[in-house]
């Protein structure tokens, strides 16, 4: 009997049907071992020496297939054909050694697509594992393990409220950050515009000042109203004919079939995924057998593949959409044993599959490759100049016009930041023609910063500098995310406090291991690993020669050291230059203090030197925002003082303290309310039935009312003041039955079974839960979304759901504060 291993139970189940008898083919999980998180699970002093530990989670997979290995005289293993598919056949065999238990025969298989040729193609050409793979990942292992492990103790002990720092993920961040002091030392340019409108032969088309008195007007030449008023009236009193027509035909090739990166960009674009989001899915159509693998730095196809997409290419176009000679592309990526087939569809016949987001993707991805091996698209580009007779005013009209479609018929590649295009149509203009001017208009205009990083252009942008590997990227921009050090406000990534601060300490302490060069570089090296052309040892030792001291160094140094340093790195952000021209440290409440950075225990703040004299104090992200306007404590009189803290703002008097709710305006809250704030909780009455009183108050997660162990919720501060006993009574009657209804519909067996879900392979369930309705397959639960009745869900409704949810990551855990350690 032969064992076959691979990845995932989708996978198996049909792999299985592909080989038949004398096969059983069981699923790892993905990895069955790592890295303890512990101090010693790589151990420089001893060669950089590995403790693998099997993970917990994997016991029963791992079981199952110790239990099939000790019948199999053949063992094939069948994971994923990269690095990390090489590693878990690495893993796999190693802990099959240790039980002995391994099979005499052990075979490597790969293949780029699950069909049935795929399959029997790989398993007729098997061969040894790849070690200079395996050396690879060990060597990208125990890199990050050691950045991990040495900076993240730094950043709790030296720098409070940091949470870790990785070795590509903190570069990611750097550029993140980076993109934000850009845009906020950009000074924007007042520049004008003046546009003409024209008709001839009943088409419109409009025109651009190109010079004025003898002036090339490029786009800031004009940058005042005053210049452009000028330029707009000899535009309207002058009388233009054409003075010259120039026709340029050019092409357009198509991009070539997706590799991980472009897919992760392309469908960020175009679908609005995000990058986890993509993979899970792509994860889940090649399980399906639609789409080749989708982790590839390859932009070219198999041959048999070109072949059938250019027949079918003929079948849907005529002949001029088949070049004469197939399409070849080259891939960048350095490492020839990790540049795979790119991602396409396994079937072109196959147009439409899937459906929800599966469905969505694979369009795309079938789009994209089909494009690929499609003739180009041929345009022409028209630039027609007018002059006013004078020489005095000369305007430009651009155009283009598609001559022939080609690829573009099909797909049109999306962009991150979309600039203007000449692609207006124009009408047919020959020298000496006198279109008739129907109107002018200038208009103001000022330069914008640069855009912040989107997840398409953060990964563009990564990969263009050599940084991490496209495989990589997701998990990395969701660590980010994880880690809270950075926010995504309209799709756009934006730096929080703790990552500008993080990114701080590691460019003043640690800048050589998060610039950029360094990190390419090392990722080279890594792929020279992989290439057999380094030996991983000396990688590793080259590596810690120069970190161990260095980090030794920082650790050695005392705190206020540290924070410093840091204040004066970030000196420019946090003490930017005030309009009045005084000194910009000089403290705002007391008028002789110095600010200066501090770390306190919920994370770094600005104070005062004259502390405890003077309290003002400022949170780390407020740098440059109202300058000289005091955050101190506000007196409200008697004895009551509001002030801000790291949860926002509160009210003290006596060394008792209030949060302001929510739905109370910081403005509107005098000495009445905050009395009122400070007086909670308010005592309702005693329960008419159990004697025991009734309290309002606010708390945690709102304003709510309490009676024996038992809570109701008020919708508004107001009701907690003016909630009265009929009221109060009514209201936890009500919030008892509603609890003992949602229990009693967790208990419930599942509303529907909807069938399973592609990629994880899990029953999907529709399920009365606790807080409302929501779909399972087993590992990931989805809510509901209000209105959606639960025995109306679809299979495919269910899907999206679960797969939005999942790119999310792991819910937030709300614990109690930390008890200190004795």
């Amino acid at each position: 009997m032969k064992l076959v291993v691979v990845e995932s139970p989708a996978k198996a189940k049909t792999i299985e049907k592909y080989l038949g008898p004398g096969h059983r083919v069981l699923a790892s999980f993905g990895h069955v071992r790592d890295l303890p998180a512990k101090d010693g699970s790589v151990d420089p002093d001893n060669d950089f020496a590995m403790e693998w530990q099997v993970s917990a989670d994997r016991a029963k997979q791992l079981k199952a297939i110790t239990d099939e290995a000790r019948g199999a005289d053949t063992l094939i293993l069948a994971t994923d054909p990269d690095r990390e598919g090489e590693a878990i056949s690495w893993h796999l065999a190693e802990v099959l050694k240790k039980k002995k238990v391994l099979p005499a025969t052990v075979q490597r298989v790969a293949f780029n697509a699950i069909t049935k040729s795929a399959v029997t193609e790989a398993m007729a050409h098997p061969r040894e594992l790849d070690e200079d793979l395996i050396d690879a990942y060990k060597a990208r292992r125990a890199l990050d393990y050691l950045v991990g492990f040495t900076l993240s103790p730094i950043l709790w002990r030296k720098l409070p409220g940091a949470k870790s720092a990785g070795r590509v993920q903190s570069v990611a961040l750097r550029l993140i950050v980076d993109r934000e002091r850009e845009i906020e030392i950009f000074k924007a340019q007042e520049y004008w515009s003046v546009v003409a409108t024209f008709e001839a032969d009943g088409q419109a088309f409009t025109a651009r000042l190109a010079e004025f008195d003898g002036q090339k007007i490029d786009r800031l030449t004009i940058g005042s109203r005053g210049d452009a008023d000028r330029a707009k009236a000899a535009v309207e009193a002058g009388h233009f004919t054409v003075s010259s027509v120039e026709t340029k035909p050019f092409s357009r090739n198509p991009p070539p079939p997706f590799t991980t990166s472009t897919l992760q960009q392309e469908a960020a674009r175009k679908l609005g995924f995000a990058a986890s989001h993509t993979m899970r899915v792509a994860q889940g159509l090649y399980e399906q057998g639609l789409i080749t693998y989708m982790r590839t730095d390859g932009v070219d196809m198999a041959p048999e593949a070109i072949s059938a997409a250019r027949r079918t290419i003929a079948e849907r176009y005529d002949a001029g959409y088949v070049p004469d000679r197939p399409r070849q592309y080259t891939s960048k990526a350095k490492n020839a044993q990790e540049a795979h087939e790119a991602i396409r569809p396994t079937d072109f016949g196959q147009r439409h599959a899937a459906s929800g987001d599966h469905a969505r993707l694979y369009e795309l991805v079938y789009n994209r490759a089909l494009a690929s091996q499609m003739a180009s698209a041929r345009l022409e580009r028209t630039t027609v100049e007018l002059g006013d007779g004078t020489g005095k005013v000369v305007l430009r009209a651009t155009g283009q016009a598609m001559l022939f479609p080609g690829f573009m018929a099909l797909y049109d590649e999306g962009r991150d930041d979309p600039q203007d295009e000449d692609s207006a149509r124009m009408p047919v203009l020959r020298e000496g023609d006198a279109p008739a001017k129907t109107g002018v208009e200038s208009t103001q205009h000022f330069t914008q910063p640069p855009p912040r990083y989107s997840e398409a252009s953060l990964v563009k942008r990564l990969e263009e500098l050599g940084i991490g590997r496209p495989s990589t990227y997701a998990s990395i921009l969701q660590t980010l995310k994880d880690r809270e050090y950075v926010r995504v406000e309209k799709a756009r990534f934006v730096p929080e406090e703790s990552g500008r601060l993080v990114t701080a300490f590691l460019e003043r302490f640690f800048e050589k291991y998060v610039s950029y060069d360094y990190t390419a570089e090392l990722e080279e090296e890594l792929d020279d690993v992989s290439g057999g052309r380094l030996e991983w040892h000396k990688l590793l030792q080259d590596f810690w020669r120069d970190f161990r001291p260095k980090a030794g160094e920082v650790m050695d140094q005392k705190p206020s050291e540290i924070t410093a340093a840091i204040d004066e790195f970030l000196a420019p952000w946090l003490y930017p230059q005030r309009e009045d021209g005084s000194d910009p440290r000089l403290c705002p409440q007391c008028g002789n203090g110095r600010l200066s950075l501090r770390g306190g225990r919920f994370g770094a703040f600005i104070a005062c030197s004259n502390y405890p004299e003077c309290k003002y104090t400022q949170k780390f992200g407020q740098a440059g925002a109202e300058q000289g306007q005091s955050e101190g404590p506000k007196e409200l009189g008697n004895g009551i003082e509001l002030k801000s803290g790291r949860f926002g703002p509160y009210l003290e008097r006596d060394g008792k303290r209030a949060s302001i709710p929510k739905d109370v305006p910081v403005d509107e809250v005098d000495t009445d309310m905050a009395e009122k704030l400070l007086s909670l909780p308010r005592e309702v009455g005693a329960h008419p039935e159990t004697g025991e009183p009734i309290t309002a108050s606010i708390g945690r997660y709102g304003p709510y009312l309490a009676h024996a162990g038992k809570y109701a919720k008020l919708n508004s501060t107001a009701e907690v003041f003016e909630t009265g006993m009929n009221a109060a009574v009514v209201k936890l009657a009500e919030a008892a039955a509603a609890k003992g209804s949602r229990e009693r519909g967790a208990s419930r067996e599942p509303i529907a079974v909807l069938g399973k879900h592609p990629a994880s392979g899990g029953d999907i369930k529709v399920m009365a839960g606790r807080y409302g309705p929501y779909v399972t397959d087993g590992s990931t639960n989805a809510t509901l979304p209000k209105g959606m009745e639960p025995s109306a869900v679809t299979l495919d409704e269910a899907v999206r759901l679960i797969d939005e949810r999942a790119a999310k990551g792991p819910a937030k855990k709300m614990g109690g504060r930390r008890k200190k350690k004795g």
